[in-house]
């Protein structure tokens, strides 16, 4: 009887654990070639793509709340403009007057 190994057969199938590794190697990798980069650029070209990478970051940051907020809000769990500016005057307490 063979014992699990986690892997399959083909060399091409990746065991979770060895797959992780994998992206942290790759990871560090990066970090290091960015450092690198970073370190041979003048003080005017780094200004420069830091203006681009921040605008970068934002947009990122910016599709990952508008995905979040689409798998979050199913359809009628909102309300067009429209709708919410048809139900305000239903939802607002009449004026009490003396």
């Amino acid at each position: 009887m063979a014992i699990p190994t986690g892997r399959r057969s083909d060399s091409s199938a990746w065991a979770p654990s060895t797959e992780i590794s994998c992206c942290r190697r790759n990871m560090n990798l990066y970090r290091s070639r960015a450092h690198h980069l970073i370190d041979r650029l003048s003080d005017e070209e780094l200004e420069q793509l830091w203006a681009v990478l921040e605008t970068a970051y934002y947009d990122l940051y910016m599709l990952k709340a508008i995905e979040e907020a689409q798998r979050a809000h199913k359809p009628g769990d909102t309300l067009t403009r429209e709708e919410a500016m048809h139900l305000l005057p239903i939802l607002q307490p009449s004026p009490r007057t003396l």
